[in-house]
């Protein structure tokens, strides 16, 4: 089937992945999770805010492990997602227990691969800041491999106010001076947290240089370790661990960072 280009901010009525339907409710974090981790968010927020010249930011309350998103289908929530959750969640438990896996390449790559998945259901959360394109979810879709032009990062963090958070920040570079309130996000920066895994995902459209030093060494000096694109030297486990004021800079230290170089308005971290 072919996926219809949606227009910005539109709702989705077909499957984001493969344009099919009826639309299921995919949950947020896989139902799986509430093995390992405690229902205990009834009080946490989840942001998803819009950069540029056009700011916005929306704030949701509730327990994001029972919360769900209607923009994929049921075929392919039991399908291939299934399937990917299942090669991925060997490597997952272990975080959820506090500990820190052996990873791979194999390992780094499914890991990887899951936080693209999680990360192109959640900008759906808001469809304002779903940055991603439609052909990056369908050739997603077909090989379950993470893309091309992503970084991600994880970090162990010992949480509190962070715990089971994420925010997704979206926006508009290439075309801030052009048409701001018009054109379509460009560039998407996710952070999650789930039990002592912190996961951190960009993504800029091709048309944005983004080989800036202050780009390519701000992970390290964050204390994140790069599993997407892989290396090959595995992932080391770091001696650093993270609290929840490292997590709120891993979430908004980047997006500061091209607020200087692009003159945009900078976002002030959300504390609950």
């Amino acid at each position: 089937m072919i996926l219809r280009p949606m227009s910005i901010g539109e709702t989705p009525k077909t499957c984001v992945f493969c344009g099919g339907g009826p639309l299921s409710h995919e949950h947020i974090w896989a139902e799986w999770i509430q093995t390992y981790v405690s229902r205990a968010f009834s009080k946490r927020m989840h942001t998803a805010s819009f950069s540029g010249t056009l700011h916005a930011e929306r704030i949701w309350n509730g327990d994001m492990l029972t919360a769900t998103i209607p923009c994929v289908c049921e075929r392919c929530n039991s399908g291939w997602m299934s399937r990917l959750q299942t090669r991925a969640k060997p490597h997952i438990v272990p975080f959820l227990q506090a500990t820190w896996p052996t990873l791979d390449r194999w390992a780094s790559r499914s890991l990887a691969a899951w936080i693209t998945m999680f990360t192109m259901v959640y900008e759906f959360r808001d469809p304002r800041t779903a940055a991603i394109p439609s052909k990056q979810r369908d050739t997603f879709r077909r090989t379950r491999d993470p893309i091309d032009g992503w970084e991600i990062w994880i970090a162990k963090i010992n949480p509190n106010r962070w715990r089971g958070r994420i925010t997704h920040v979206a926006g508009t570079l290439y075309d801030v001076k052009h048409s701001p309130l018009n054109a379509r996000p460009d560039h998407q920066i996710t952070t999650g947290v789930i039990g002592n895994l912190l996961f951190h995902s960009y993504y800029f459209a091709p048309e944005l240089d983004m080989s800036m030093p202050e780009i390519e060494e701000y992970g390290s000096a964050l204390g994140l370790t790069r599993i997407w694109p892989t290396t090959e030297t595995p992932p080391h486990c770091p001696v650093r661990v993270l609290f929840d004021a490292d997590a709120e800079n891993v979430a908004y230290s980047l997006i500061n960072v091209l607020a200087k170089v692009y003159g945009i308005q900078p976002l002030v971290p959300v504390r609950n």
